[in-house]
């Protein structure tokens, strides 16, 4: 008698959860692409452009999907203080000047402040899931490591911004 294999099947919300974080992941992965071969267009406008758009969409659905986790509170806010980041960085980089320093302040304000809510957050949810668990030590190191994604892309994000800027700053 042989023995039937069983097919592997996901719920409706495990797939979405894996075809979002496969498309984020994509995104970020060209943007890299783009920020190592700036010439691929045969233009480095047109490759940072393209670069700079990858790399947002690839960050904000990796931080909608993260989003999504019941269990660790805070990565929204994380997510929307990087994006609120973000441009005051751009500013400051090109630009840094009195006329521009003023007006992006309030940018530089509102992405700390999410970022460090979010952080706190974060933190928080971590420690009350390792109060409520039997198995403490796995538990923390099981939601440190759902974290590593996001925090891994905001240090991409941050460096491919930092030498997009360096490169317009050299056209």
């Amino acid at each position: 008698m042989k023995k039937e294999k069983k097919k592997v099947e996901f719920t409706e919300e495990i797939n979405s959860a894996i075809n979002g974080y496969a498309l984020a992941i994509t995104f970020i992965i060209i943007g890299l692409f783009l920020l190592y071969n700036l010439d691929y267009f045969g233009n480095n406008v047109v490759s940072i452009v393209i670069l700079s758009i990858f790399t947002f969409f690839g960050v904000v659905g990796t931080f909608i999907e993260l989003s999504r986790n019941k269990i660790i509170k805070g990565l929204d806010d994380f997510g929307i203080g990087i994006v609120i980041f973000i441009p005051w960085l751009l500013l400051y980089i090109l630009l840094n000047n009195i006329w521009s320093n003023i007006p992006s302040f309030i940018l530089l304000f509102l992405g700390t402040y999410f970022l460090i809510s979010g952080i706190i957050k974060i933190g928080y949810s971590i420690m009350i899931n390792a109060r409520k668990s039997n198995k403490k030590t796995t538990t923390v190191i099981k939601d440190i490591f759902k974290i590593l994604p996001s925090l891994a892309s905001f240090v991409l994000v941050i460096f491919n911004i930092i030498k997009i800027a360096i490169e317009i700053n050299n056209l």
